[in-house]
């Protein structure tokens, strides 16, 4: 506690979880290049393919993520209402991936508080859980 005069400030540190380098990285120019790809025509919705998802090839049902690659690929090339449509949580990967770079650039550490990294998680699973209910 911080005590100056008549004020009294309580200073709380919150502990951050470290996130891995070498994993965020790799995410991140993924994420990055599938949108370089969408935005080149290379990748987009409407180039069908094999499913390459492992979870939905052996399960039936489509993984968390299912969408995702082509969701960023659409914004890449300009379509958000078509990138949302394929994955609603495409402009949040989007935007985190561009969060590595900038934190590498600024020389911070890859680190998020316990109770964001929830959040994320809740929300992938929740999205998830709305994506499947509604399919």
């Amino acid at each position: 506690m911080l005590s100056r005069g008549a004020f009294a400030v309580t200073v709380r540190r919150v502990n951050r979880v470290a996130l891995p380098l070498v994993p965020s990285v790799g995410l991140s120019v993924a994420t990055t290049g599938a949108a370089a790809l969408g935005a080149a025509g290379v990748l987009s919705a409407s180039v069908a393919g094999p499913v390459t998802c492992l979870f939905s090839a052996v399960t039936g049902v489509p993984c968390p993520f299912c969408g995702l690659t082509h969701g960023v690929a659409e914004l890449g090339a300009g379509h958000v209402a078509t990138a949302v449509a394929l994955h609603p949580l495409a402009p949040l990967a989007a935007l985190l991936a561009l969060a590595v770079p900038v934190a590498l650039l600024r020389s911070r550490a890859l680190t998020i508080a316990p109770a964001a990294l929830a959040a994320l998680a809740a929300l992938v699973v929740l999205t998830w859980i709305a994506r499947l209910l509604i399919a």
